[in-house]
């Protein structure tokens, strides 16, 4: 479609082709919403054009502000609809159309290639023709277009490429697609890119033939086949080097990126560095660019900042938005040049401005951080979705997903920020790809899918990302439905090869447990050292258990002791819940004593565990601490707390005290009863003194007898309380 045409082609499911009428162009958020309308079935559509395409508008705000900024124009629109005779009420479409109420049979993206393409049965090789290529690139048109070109007279140089094409310049239609393609001088657009690329290829021209089987590589203007892309660059190579021979600049261009990328054909560094600087060299100020970006980056040859820098400054292309974004990000890092966050800022807006994504996501950086600019974080969250929204910057989808996370420059929105996580995540940010894969387990906003959520990881996992490679073999070892324990040990150990210490400690929870590997303590320590010198309390944990009980290892109790110490300290409760045992009950043979017993050191590290835990376990331990150091008053507290908690040794040791102090017999003997029913020897002794004397019961002594003799059967042989005769010996 021309820019400024008031029609538009579309095509439906069948290829057949539609002809809109565009009655309505609404700027919004940085692009241009077309209200489209077709004569002949009534139907009403809103388009927006991304990548050369044209999309369905589904999002619901779009619509809502389209639907508001039409009807305030309904007047000169229903002119417009008067001198087409329409009948129809636009505005009631468009508001059922934004509503729901209409679903629209909206045509499919602008392409005459679409995935059911026939492609050649064969693949033509083009021979360069030197003479042929002599006479035309001096052709007058010609030549007048690549000047008009190379001073940025797009308009210009498109007009004069045209005209050269159709007096059958066939290396013309090269330029001319190579125009549509990067859209200068006109509206971007892959499908006629494509179109003047097939007729260079079939009318010989070697750069046209090479940037048709780009278009089949990447999908430009027709359907992507990769396998057919390989077959015509290969097919045709030849007669690119011998353009290249030629000194074509836009052939050095694209052969020496593709020679240094590996795009197409093996990498040759040295090669492809060379053809750039040929280029250069005959003053093509794109070849400097796209050198200058190989300084930076190391590609093809060894990082020079200042080389890059330099070729920036003596190339400028003020109308690439690659030039100045290179620009913005050497003062960014101050690469080559001192840093200087004003002229990266300025850089990256110009860069921005003309389209460029990663741009748009550093210049939203600079206004999260306030980095050359006022800090602004409804600039940044703005910038980072245009980036997101009509580039597909993931990293600008990562940065806006944190923001609607967090409510920061937007409103706090987790449905917007999983769906930009999905940007992010399949555009390659590996942490993106694992809060994907974790919302597919959750199910709190993705509906739950445990294959989709190993799938992400997976991806994530398979590049090395380390936190990836763990959770996945988590999720090989969880109720996920592909338990496998090979495979969950693989993940670990890669996670923990590259020295990440909750793997190293997950594996040598693998030799303790026997998770896919045999038993083996004394690998297992070795892993859980290289975790614990990375303080990992886990790690500390069971070390410093293994040197105190000689799990594998030679005991060392001070050893032992100092890991475990560390680890409490590090809020292990497994190790304050050791530590508060151990200086309970004593360590023999510690600290110069045969038993070293510290109460004091035990209800220390008891209420800790109490503290971290929170269960009747941990309120167990340390009230029967407080026992033993005498704080009766406090150890019944906790003892309760255990107890409502359903802790039936706390019932016990409560009940026990409740009696000997001679009070609370009623709530002994409910407490008792329950224990006693369950055969616990010691309480069916307890209960049945208090059965013998009436505490707290009515006086029962058969039942006290019945009692007595139960409590020897299971096993209590203890004389807690001072009688005369013993077991029910009335």
């Amino acid at each position: 479609m021309a820019e400024y045409d008031n029609t538009l082609i579309l095509y439906d499911e069948d290829g057949e082709e539609i002809e809109f009428q565009i009655v309505d162009r609404i700027p919004y958020n940085g692009e241009d919403y077309l209200v489209l309308w077709d004569e002949e079935s009534d139907e009403m559509a809103v388009v927006v054009e991304r990548d050369g395409d044209y999309e369905t508008v589904d999002d619901e705000d779009a619509l809502e502000y389209v639907k508001k900024a039409f009807s305030s124009g309904m007047e000169s629109l229903m002119d417009e609809a008067d001198a087409f005779a329409v009948e129809s009420d636009f505005m009631a479409e468009l508001m059922e159309v934004a509503e729901g109420k209409k679903k629209v049979d909206t045509p499919s993206p602008v392409s005459t290639h679409n995935s059911e393409t026939q492609l050649p049965s064969q693949v033509d090789t083009v021979h360069f023709d030197y003479e042929k290529y002599v006479q035309q690139s001096q052709d007058f048109l010609f030549k007048e277009a690549t000047a008009k070109y190379n001073t940025f007279s797009f308009d210009e140089a498109l007009s004069l490429f045209t005209s050269a094409q159709e007096d059958g310049n066939i290396f013309a239609a090269a330029h001319l697609g190579i125009m549509y393609h990067y859209g200068e001088g006109c509206k971007q657009d892959d499908q006629k890119a494509y179109e003047c690329f097939e007729k260079g290829y079939k009318a010989g021209c070697p750069l046209a033939t090479a940037w048709y089987s780009e278009c089949y590589r990447m999908g430009y203007g027709v359907a992507k086949n990769k396998e057919y892309a390989s077959k015509l660059y290969k097919a045709n190579e030849v007669a690119l080097k011998e353009l290249c021979n030629a000194e074509d600049t836009a052939a050095l261009y694209f052969l020496g990126y593709n020679l240094i990328m590996g795009i197409g054909c093996e990498v040759d560094d040295a090669e492809g560095v060379r053809l750039l600087e040929t280029a250069v060299f005959k003053g093509d100020n794109r070849s400097a660019v796209q050198l200058a970006e190989c300084y930076i980056n190391g590609w093809g040859l060894s990082v020079d900042e200042h080389k890059g820098f330099d070729l920036l400054m003596q190339h400028p292309v003020p109308e690439s938005k690659k030039y100045h974004f290179l620009l913005g990000r050497c003062y960014y890092y101050g690469a080559g040049v001192e840093k200087d966050y004003t002229k990266a800022f300025a850089s990256f807006e110009k860069s921005a401005k003309l389209g460029f994504g990663k741009a748009k996501d550093y210049l939203g950086d600079c206004y999260r951080n306030g980095q050359g600019v006022e800090k602004d974080l409804y600039e940044a969250a703005r910038w980072y979705k245009d980036a997101a929204d009509n580039n597909g910057t993931a990293n600008a989808a990562h940065s806006l997903a944190f923001m609607y996370m967090n409510g920061e420059g937007v409103p706090e929105n987790e449905k917007k920020a999983i769906d930009y996580f999905m940007i992010a995540a399949e555009g390659g940010i590996t942490q993106a790809q694992r809060i994907i894969a974790q919302e597919y387990v959750s199910g709190d906003i993705l509906s739950r899918d445990y294959e989709a959520a190993r799938v992400w990881m997976e991806k994530a996992a398979n590049k090395g990302d380390a936190q990836a490679q763990l959770m996945l073999g988590r999720y090989y070892v969880s109720d996920f439905g592909y338990n496998d324990d090979q495979k969950a040990f693989e993940w670990f150990e890669k996670a923990a090869e590259q020295g990440d210490a909750e793997a190293e400690y997950t594996v040598g929870g693998c030799y303790i447990y026997e998770i896919h590997v045999k038993k083996n303590p004394a690998v297992a320590n070795q892993w859980f050292e290289k975790a614990a010198n990375k303080e990992h309390p886990q790690a500390m944990y069971e070390l410093g258990f293994s040197y105190v009980s000689g799990r594998g290892i030679n005991k060392n109790k001070e050893k032992g002791i100092q890991y475990l110490t560390a680890a409490a300290e590090r809020n292990s409760a497994e190790a304050c819940e050791v530590l508060a045992g151990l200086y309970k009950v004593g360590i023999s043979d510690y600290e110069g004593q045969s038993k070293y017993i510290n109460l004091d050191l035990a209800k220390t590290f008891a209420l800790k565990y109490a503290e971290l835990k929170g269960d009747a376990d941990s309120f167990y331990l340390y009230a029967s601490i407080l026992e033993a150091d005498g704080d009766k008053g406090s150890a019944k507290e906790w003892y309760k707390k255990a107890v409502n908690e359903g802790h039936e040794s706390a019932k016990l040791a409560l009940s026990k005290m409740y009696v000997l102090e001679g009070n609370n017999y009623s709530e002994a003997v409910t407490m008792l009863n329950t224990l006693a029913s369950k055969k616990n020897g010691e309480a069916q002794y307890i209960l049945a003194y208090c059965l013998e004397n009436g505490f707290g019961c009515a006086k029962d002594k058969k039942q006290a007898k019945a009692l007595y003799n139960s409590a020897q059967a299971n096993g209590y042989t203890g004389d807690l309380f001072p009688r005369k005769k013993k077991f029910g010996l009335f």
